[in-house]
């Protein structure tokens, strides 16, 4: 991969994972001016009508009802979604309910909220793999096949990266080398949710391709079992 390799993409999903979202950042202290400014212009204006708050005004008290607690948190947030569907802050949104629920372990929820940002942003690779990653674990069919479809659009992103959009700091050399190992990380990933499947033949198509690409100890190992799958002798009713 050109500007972004699969591996930096990981890399920045587990700091994601544990950075503080940016859509709650100073809650406390933006919470605290706006009950200063309520104050002074409930005291100017007593008599003034009941002001409709805007959607960022509805979200800030989203957040700042939630204090500490990431349950509730999840809770305001989609009471917010469901009041402002079309939110343009829907991303920021569905961004900080993919960290909260990774904090819950929420899982399945995570995945849902990842699927959303990735249909509003195609090109986002690091949500993709996230994605994938957490539909895997989910393990039901439907979920894998969406996981495969999704580690195929990773795949073509890579193949059509040039040394055109690498940084000036990599060499041509380099931005090779890394390509070929995106490229055999996605095959192997994409192989192993199809052997998950049980679509062998597939899987081992794509195994086989990673490792012509740049042999690797994952994809060996996959074509192991795969060739110990097909020495065991088919059950009959």
């Amino acid at each position: 991969m050109a500007s972004q390799p699969v591996s930096t993409c990981i890399i920045s999903i587990l700091f994601f994972c544990v950075q503080a979202s940016p859509i709650c950042g100073h809650a406390l202290a933006r919470n605290e001016k706006g009950q200063k400014a309520s104050s002074k212009t409930a005291a100017s204006r007593p008599d003034a009508p009941a002001k409709q708050p805007s959607s960022e005004e509805q979200l800030q008290q989203s957040i700042n009802n939630s204090g500490n607690d990431r349950a509730a948190l999840v809770r305001n947030l989609e009471a917010f979604l469901k009041e402002n569907p079309d939110s343009h802050q829907r991303p920021q949104v569905y961004r900080a309910l993919v960290e909260a629920c990774l904090q819950l372990r929420d899982d399945a929820r995570a995945a849902a909220y990842a699927e959303r940002i990735v249909a509003l942003s195609p090109d986002d690779i690091s949500m993709t793999i996230l994605t994938i990653q957490l539909l895997e674990r989910n393990g039901d069919e439907a979920a894998l096949r969406r996981a495969i479809n999704y580690a195929t659009r990773v795949l073509e992103f890579v193949e059509r990266s040039s040394a055109g959009e690498k940084s000036p700091k990599i060499s041509a050399e380099d931005w090779a080398i890394e390509k070929k190992r995106d490229r055999t990380s996605v095959l192997t990933l994409r192989g192993r949710l199809e052997l998950k499947l049980k679509d062998v033949a597939t899987a081992q198509k794509d195994l086989e391709l990673s490792y012509e690409v740049l042999p690797s100890s994952a994809a060996a190992q996959q074509l192991g079992e795969i060739a110990e799958l097909k020495k065991r002798p088919e059950r009959r009713g």
